[in-house]
């Protein structure tokens, strides 16, 4: 990893967990399974994930942070290695995740609910009966020929919840979130 860099989708939040304070990620593709934590000190170095600094830049820069306490650069591989493998990084090993995702979602010829009994009914007749609701009640289309130049057919309708899915206050099936061990303090 010559120049690691923190997926760009990611979202960190500062939060309060068994006293500790830590930084949580939010992953919107829920890459790593679970939510992940990590400890507070360690913002400087998450800062510093930004694809311009090379491994040696953020040791330096941590130890000049902690008055030139020594940090190896074996630790900072080791917790960068961690992000990697929990897809936090943006690597390769997220995008050929992401791409085995694309082509997964690609080849299903029925696709589960994402958000389903969160925003909306898992149940098809029921979920069917709430799109007919929502149809019925939009304006009239604008008249005009659909341009179907490149073969395809217009579409019929697009749907889209408005209310964002309900989560889980502790992380994902109500598991605890993972603090990584590693700290610079």
């Amino acid at each position: 990893m010559k120049k690691p860099r923190l997926r760009s989708d990611i979202q960190m939040a500062a939060s309060t967990l068994e006293g500790r304070q830590v930084i949580t990620f939010h992953d919107p593709f829920q890459l790593g399974g679970r939510t992940v934590a990590v400890d507070m000190g360690l913002l400087p170095l998450l800062e510093l994930l930004d694809g311009r600094h090379d491994v040696r830049d953020i040791q330096m820069a941590m130890m000049s942070r902690q008055g030139g306490r020594l940090i190896f650069q074996t630790e900072i591989e080791s917790f960068l290695n961690q992000l990697d493998r929990i897809f936090l990084l943006d690597s390769d090993l997220f995008r050929e995740r992401m791409q085995k995702i694309r082509e997964e979602f690609g080849s299903e010829s029925k696709r589960a609910f994402v958000h389903g009994g969160k925003c909306y009914d898992t149940d098809p007749a029921r979920l069917s009966r709430f799109i007919e609701e929502i149809d019925c009640n939009l304006p009239p289309l604008i008249d005009r020929a659909p341009d179907t130049s490149a073969g395809s057919s217009p579409p019929t309708s697009i749907s889209r919840s408005h209310r964002g899915p309900t989560l889980a206050p502790t992380g994902r099936s109500g598991e605890s979130p993972t603090i990584s061990s590693f700290s610079l303090a």
